[in-house]
């Protein structure tokens, strides 16, 4: 519906804005609101990107007499956490400057399909990490890792492949198995000051 016929008073009429209450979301995606003396059905426009609720005050307007549309909201009486929405998709850019963003609480990305993320590099600081995957995969040139404590629990099997493998402990190092095989192509070489077999 457009604009209450109050308000038109002509072939051109000016912009034309006034504030509203929000009384409901239609399935439709627009809005019921009322601006106190009757209520109609509007749109959000595009540039507000802050998804209305029921008892918000809005800023509603048109240009052309026909067509109103809500452009921002103004007070939320019942408080409440803000939602950004964008119905097309939504693209975020600095040129410039950078883009940071900031919680007192949680904060939580989440995506249907896939999450991406790319720069010349990241700098992660937790107190706890957390991964959950079906499949980890990690491709580097040089990986470091440095641990008081390393625990690694696999349930079927572990492959390792190397060039070359130094695996040196400084107090004991302990290989147990029901079965234990060690082979190689040229040389074996067992070298210590006392060595017990059986």
């Amino acid at each position: 519906m457009g604009l209450p016929v109050r308000m038109v008073s002509g072939l051109h009429v000016p912009p034309l804005f006034w504030q509203a209450r929000v009384k409901a979301r239609l399935e439709s995606g627009q809005f019921e609101v009322d601006c106190g003396e009757r209520a109609w059905v509007v749109p959000v426009a595009v540039s507000c990107l802050v998804q209305p609720q029921a008892g918000d005050k809005v800023w509603v307007g048109g240009a052309d007499g026909e067509q109103a549309y809500v452009f921002a909201v103004l007070e939320r009486p019942q408080g409440g956490a803000l939602h950004l929405v964008a119905e097309q998709g939504l693209h975020v850019q600095s040129n410039q400057g950078d883009i940071h963003i900031s919680s007192a609480a949680d904060l939580s990305l989440q995506s249907a399909g896939h999450l991406r993320q790319s720069g010349r590099e990241l700098s992660l600081t937790t107190g706890t990490l957390r991964i959950l995957a079906k499949m980890h995969e990690t491709v580097a040139d040089r990986l470091s890792q440095v641990c008081n404590h390393v625990f690694r629990l696999t349930e079927k099997e572990e492959c390792w492949r190397g060039g070359r493998m130094d695996v040196q402990a400084q107090h004991q190092l302990r290989l147990h198995a029901r079965h234990t095989l060690m082979t190689a192509r040229e040389l074996v070489k067992v070298d210590a000051d006392q060595i017990h077999m059986g």
